[in-house]
C-alpha cells in the first residue's frame, strides 16, 4: 500500500489525491462521452428540433449560431443589425413532450410547431431590436 501524496517510483509528482495506481497496459483507454450528448436518442432529438427551429428563424431574417457543445445544446438567435441583442434557445423533453424554451425561462412553443416558436421569439425580441435601431446616438 502506498501512502497518499507519494509516488512509489520516487521521481513523479508528490501531489496525489488518492493512492498511486498505474493503469495496466492491457486495459483499453475509454473515450469520454461529451456531457451534453446525454443518451443518444435524446441528443439526436434535441439537435433535430433545434435545426428545424433554425430553418424557420432564418426564413424570418434572424441569424443563428449553434452552441451544441453546451449542456443542454443551445441555439443562439440574434439580428445581424444588432448582434448583441439575442436569445439562447433550447429544446427540452418534459412530461408533456418536447418544447422550445428561451434562456429567460419562457415557454415558446411545443417542438411540433417550430413556426409558432419562431414567431413567439420574434414577438419577444422585436421591441428590443426596434428600440436599439431607432435610437439616435447621443451628441457631446
Amino acid at each position: 500500500m502506498t501512502t497518499l501524496g507519494t509516488d512509489p517510483s520516487g521521481d513523479g509528482p508528490k501531489y496525489f489525491t488518492a493512492a498511486y495506481r498505474p493503469i495496466p497496459e492491457h486495459e483499453p483507454l475509454v473515450i469520454p462521452v461529451p456531457r451534453w450528448f446525454g443518451d443518444a436518442w435524446t441528443g439526436f432529438r434535441t439537435l433535430r428540433h433545434l435545426n428545424r427551429l433554425e430553418r424557420r428563424l432564418n426564413r424570418l431574417g434572424w441569424e443563428t449560431k449553434h452552441l451544441y457543445q453546451c449542456s443542454p445544446p443551445l441555439l443562439r438567435v440574434f439580428s445581424e443589425a444588432a448582434p448583441t441583442i439575442g436569445e439562447h434557445l433550447s429544446a427540452v423533453r418534459g412530461p408533456d413532450g418536447w418544447a422550445y424554451w428561451s434562456s429567460t425561462g419562457d415557454h415558446l412553443a411545443d417542438c411540433d410547431d417550430p413556426t409558432n416558436a419562431a414567431h413567439a421569439l420574434t414577438t419577444c425580441l422585436g421591441p428590443w431590436l426596434v428600440a436599439v435601431l431607432t435610437t439616435k446616438p447621443v451628441q457631446d
